[in-house]
């Protein structure tokens, strides 16, 4: 209602989401100040009501690497995972979400903790053309930047059958990360309903400081950072940024990528190489300068895995000039003509057009 100006009636509200739903917009629109906000939310009544309490926390899990990191961090506390179906997976792509459920269950399992899924078509009710239009594309995807917001309030039915007192949620980004994203401190952390309080999980923790944490926990498990490669059935798949970027962090760690469901190569780290010096196959935008310099700035003291390619490619990242390279990037044509189409293909389509993609595309 914010975003699209309109009122949404409510007959009865919780009383503590009542109270704090001020604050919640005013911690969106700090994160998104072009945005221009309107709509009200007009309650009849609100209740306070509290479930009966069982303590504990639920965990939102995704198998990424965030979320295996608080997992663990968690793990001799009293919690749940919850795997929202619908988020990095869309709700209708049961094969892809096949292979997710599979390494996730496992994780669960290796750790003797219960898992919860939640099935949710959030990804498909955001008119995304129509907001786009009105507010001038101020993010990626709105159902991204609207995250903080949105996952807690997915999962509040579990949470009010379960009884927990909290949930948390994995920092998907760090300590010096000052770009708007739709989940973060201060965001997050002011969504309240029912005696339940929600948490940015990890945002002190870099992204070394958890690959140090998952990798030593949870020595053999497979960190799924890809929903590309579970389009086709499969793990990561090896070719996009995000996939590429973890197995080089592994590498800087001190870790062989294989042991984490990466199958690196000596032209894993050419390909690498070639991406961020031609700035094609992927967006080189800022988020990805911020990661890059990261890894770089762990690059200058890391003693990495003694891998074909390795020396090579972390003696170049120590020494190359990060913004430079994203400055003299070329813009990625096919990444445009790919979004483009999509936006136009049906989404019960929309599976089957991704796997066709990455079939013909994404091949070097």
């Amino acid at each position: 209602s914010w975003v699209e100006d309109v009122e949404l009636f409510v007959p009865t509200l919780d009383e503590e989401f009542w109270r704090a739903a001020s604050a919640m917009r005013r911690a969106w629109h700090e994160t998104y100040p072009s945005i221009d906000l309107g709509g009200e939310l007009v309650v009849d009544t609100t209740e306070s009501r509290v479930p009966r309490r069982g303590g504990g926390s639920l965990s939102l899990f995704s198998g990424g690497l965030d979320s295996m990191a608080t997992a663990l961090d968690h793990v001799d506390d009293p919690v749940r995972l919850c795997s929202i179906w619908g988020i990095d997976v869309e709700a209708d792509d049961r094969i892809a979400w096949r292979a997710s459920r599979d390494l996730i269950d496992e994780f669960a399992r290796s750790h003797g903790l219960a898992v919860s899924v939640i099935r949710s078509n959030v990804r498909r009710f955001i008119d995304e053309p129509l907001l786009n239009r009105r507010h001038g594309r101020p993010m990626g995807h709105w159902w991204r930047g609207t995250l903080g917001l949105v996952l807690p309030s997915i999962v509040a039915p579990l949470a009010w059958a379960t009884g927990v007192d909290r949930i948390l949620v994995p920092a998907t980004h760090t300590e010096g990360f000052e770009l708007p994203h739709g989940t973060r401190p201060g965001l997050d952390d002011r969504v309240r309903f029912f005696g339940v309080e929600v948490a940015h999980d990890g945002f002190d923790a870099s992204r070394h400081d958890k690959l140090r944490s998952v990798t030593t926990l949870a020595p053999t498990q497979h960190v799924l950072v890809c929903a590309s490669g579970t389009a086709r059935g499969a793990g990561n798949c090896m070719r996009c940024m995000k996939c590429l970027r973890t197995m080089v962090g592994l590498t800087l760690v001190g870790v062989d990528p294989a042991a984490h469901g990466f199958d690196a190569s000596p032209e894993s780290f050419a390909r690498i190489r070639r991406m961020l010096e031609t700035g094609r196959g992927f967006d080189f935008n800022e988020h990805e300068e911020f990661y890059w310099r990261d890894l770089q700035q762990e690059a200058e003291s890391a003693d990495p895995t003694d891998l074909p390619g390795v020396a090579g490619f972390v003696e170049w990242l120590d020494g190359v000039d990060i913004g430079e390279l994203r400055s003299q990037a070329a813009p990625d044509g096919l990444r445009r003509i790919r979004r483009s189409v999509g936006r136009i293909v049906p989404r019960r389509l929309r599976p089957l057009a991704r796997r066709w993609y990455l079939r013909v595309f994404r091949r070097w």
